[in-house]
């Protein structure tokens, strides 16, 4: 060492987390998810808002459309962004319901001169939405 060296450290700025995480819900099973791109990121990961050490995808690209989901149900994400392999914060959790399933054809029975009673199937349609 000489008297002219000099010590000293400096902290990197986090990564940010993405912003604008949106849904919209393209029918009875599927969501697509969308957020705004973080400059630098290789990879986003979206977790269950309900879960968030759940893992549902690692996907490179700002946007996912999730399949395979439940009639009528609520679904919540978060998403994070890799970049230079550190991972960022997630962003607030935005949450959607699938669309209710057309129910079956309505079937009137009963009829008197005031009254009537009409019946249809549910199609699936859970009573009681639930988060995933």
């Amino acid at each position: 060492m000489t008297d002219f060296s000099l010590y000293g450290s400096t902290r990197t700025l986090d990564t940010p987390a993405p912003t604008g995480l949106s849904a919209q819900v393209l029918g009875v099973s599927s969501i697509s998810w969308n957020w705004n791109l973080v400059a630098g990121a290789t990879a986003y990961n979206l977790y269950e808002a309900t879960a968030p050490a759940t893992l549902v995808i690692s996907t490179p690209t700002a946007g996912f459309v999730e399949t395979g989901l439940s009639t009528n149900t609520q679904y919540g994400l978060v998403v994070t962004a890799i970049v230079n392999s550190k991972e960022s914060a997630q962003s607030p959790a935005v949450s959607s319901y699938t669309f209710a399933a057309i129910p079956g054809a309505p079937v009137p029975n009963s009829v008197d001169y005031t009254s009537f009673t009409v019946t249809w199937s549910t199609s699936a349609n859970r009573t009681q939405p639930r988060m995933k």
